[in-house]
């Protein structure tokens, strides 16, 4: 079963329904805070590299599968 993306507004939402800021997600999980927000933002196309790494980790993206 895929998991179903999000979309920036419902990733917001939720952070903030954990009580979370963008910068703390972005602390926790080792990224760039500038970056996650050119990420949400849509200033970052995230087809692959970090941006990408950063929008299947904020589930804005699913996580690619891999054929084994």
């Amino acid at each position: 079963m895929t998991a179903q993306a999000m979309t920036p507004q419902q990733v917001k939402a939720n952070l903030s329904a954990r009580g979370i800021t963008v910068k703390q997600w972005a602390a926790q999980h080792g990224y760039d805070h500038q970056t996650v927000y050119k990420v949400l933002q849509g200033v970052r196309k995230c087809n692959y590299g970090r941006g990408h790494e950063i929008a299947v980790a904020l589930g804005l993206k699913t996580k690619p599968q891999t054929d084994q």
